[in-house]
């Protein structure tokens, strides 16, 4: 390896990072009119959908 270069399983788990996040953020997206402000939904506490 390349001295600075992340090892392979490293890099894996950056893009596996990645891919988790993008894809939460994706299932937030589609659901969000469900639990929002408006909905007929409500989730206790502080709602994860809020920041988005």
């Amino acid at each position: 390896w390349v001295d600075g270069l992340h090892g392979p399983g490293l890099l894996f788990a950056d893009i596996m990072s990645h891919h988790v996040s993008v894809t939460l953020q994706s299932f937030y997206q589609r659901v969000r009119f469900l639990v929002g402000r408006d909905s007929t939904h409500v989730i206790p506490g502080t709602s994860p959908f809020d920041g988005m």
